[in-house]
């Protein structure tokens, strides 16, 4: 059995319905007889009724309801529930925080609702994203919400969170899509869609009546999207550790006074890690904290650039984000067609020239820290000023690979000990002294200081590759269990 089969076939398979019942919580329970889950039924011998809408004559549920407030709340301002759009969260389907507020603060101008009502977003992107919730725990029963917000309020033998599932399904997005309306970008969804849309429920089994087997449909799809939710998280988590191998590996290369047993080998020597001797050298050109213009450094640092003014349309050129420094899988950016482009004209208008060459190192040190890439095409590129380029002053001395995987590690850690900082600032970077081995002689052969740090580099190489097939196989099955997930909604679709 394959993987992705062993993954799923405990959640998949499971198409069992069984006997549930609301705790005091409205949560679902199953019904036990002595010790052991009541069995319904399969999923696949249920019947259908395909003929019922789900909010016009024909029904389950209302589409904004009236208000019905009791007295009380009314006369005394008591206080109620109120939800912002922002407040639903699109992934979970749940409120991230209830804003409590008077009564008299939110009763005009918001859309109402209570206890149970399913709340559904009709704007886009909220409504492709998910941003449907059901209504718990509300104060004194009732709340106002966004009118972004749609009301949806399951009859008493329809149960909300079946048609909740239902709503959150990307086929009944996809085709709320098909029908929304607006101008200048701000599209909804209207209210006709809700009226008209054909929706299909259980119809009774054996002595089951619809409602009861609505809920443990629900129950199934529940349990299922939990196990399924659980297995992301795990997933994750590990792709997290695995990130931070990447990190602790290139720190354990240059720890000193640690044993590191790791060998490397260069053409028929083998060299243990802890037998290198380290120069610290320099690594840019400026010399504000270096001890006189004899200082030793390794580079030359350009910045990018933005434009104040882009005019012209004609003879674009690439222009690199940090995004397109993330996009990019490889440590060599070989082919570059970034999204955002550039007029060369306007480039030599202002007077910028801060242009990108092969062989540069292009490095990230703003918001997305030490993100590294070497640029390696002929093309005439640009970036932003939130990268530096980085130009190796003699590269018979220096392995592009092996200070490319440095330089990213240190400009992390000067940023972590500016404690607070989304930048890392030219005091810092001016600071910063890359280890670089010394010549050493093994068996009366010189190793030079270039080969150590090339097998070094290769070494790095073949242990991250291994850790990014890793996290290749992580996001594959990240994307089988997402398309699991949505399967499960298939039956009530």
């Amino acid at each position: 059995m394959n993987t992705e089969n062993m993954l799923l076939k405990d959640i998949l398979n499971n198409n069992t319905l069984y006997e549930v019942y609301e705790d005091e919580e409205n949560k679902l329970q199953y019904k036990l007889e002595d010790g052991e889950k009541i069995k319904i039924c399969e999923i696949n011998e249920l019947t259908w009724d395909d003929t019922k809408t789900l909010c016009g004559d024909n029904g389950v549920a209302i589409l904004s309801p009236p208000k019905e407030i009791e007295k009380e709340i009314i006369k005394n301002n008591y206080n109620v529930s109120f939800i912002p759009l922002s407040a639903v969260n699109e992934v979970t389907g749940k409120i991230r925080d209830v804003i409590i507020k008077p009564y008299n603060d939110v009763c005009k101008g918001y859309t109402f609702f209570k206890e149970g009502d399913i709340l559904f977003a009709k704007v886009t992107p909220s409504m492709e994203n998910g941003n449907c919730v059901i209504a718990q725990k509300v104060k004194n029963k009732i709340g106002f919400a966004s009118t972004e917000l749609n009301t949806i309020r399951c009859k008493d033998d329809y149960y909300n969170k079946f048609f909740w599932f239902l709503l959150r399904s990307e086929y009944l997005k996809n085709k709320a899509k098909k029908t929304m309306k607006g101008t200048g970008g701000l599209l909804r969804v209207p209210s006709s869609f809700f009226m008209e849309l054909l929706i299909k429920v259980p119809t009774q089994f054996k002595i089951y009546d619809s409602l009861m087997l609505q809920k443990s449909i629900a129950k199934n799809i529940e349990e299922k999207s939990d196990k399924i939710e659980y297995k992301i998280k795990t997933l994750n988590l590990l792709k997290i550790l695995n990130n931070l191998k990447i990190e602790n590996l290139i720190k354990k290369i240059f720890k000193e006074n640690t044993t590191n047993n790791t060998s490397l080998r260069i053409d028929n020597h083998k060299i243990e890690i802890n037998q290198i001797i380290w120069n610290n050298i320099k690594l840019y050109k400026e010399n504000k904290h270096g001890k006189g213009l004899n200082t030793k450094y390794i580079a030359k640092k350009k910045s990018g650039f933005s434009l104040k003014n882009k005019i012209s349309k004609n003879n674009l050129v690439n222009y690199i984000k940090i995004a397109d420094l993330n996009n990019n899988k490889e440590l060599f950016i070989n082919n570059i067609n970034t999204n955002y482009k550039i007029s060369q004209d306007d480039v030599n208008y202002e007077n910028k020239g801060e242009s990108i060459s092969k062989g540069n190192i292009l490095v990230s040190f703003k918001m997305t820290i030490g993100v590294t890439k070497v640029y390696n095409c002929n093309t005439v590129s640009y970036c932003n000023e939130a990268i530096d380029i980085i130009e190796i002053i003699n590269e018979d001395d220096y392995d592009i690979e092996y200070i490319t995987f440095l330089i990213g590690d240190e400009y992390k850690k000067n940023t972590q000990n500016n404690v607070g900082s989304v930048t890392l600032n030219d005091d810092l970077k001016d600071l910063i002294y890359l280890k670089i081995p010394k010549e050493i002689v093994i068996n009366g052969n010189t190793i030079r200081s270039i080969e150590i740090q090339k097998s070094i580099s290769n070494y790095l190489k073949v242990e991250i590759n291994k850790i990014e097939n890793n996290n290749k196989n992580i996001n594959n099955l990240k994307e089988l269990l997402e398309i699991s997930k949505e399967n499960l909604l298939k039956m009530i679709g």
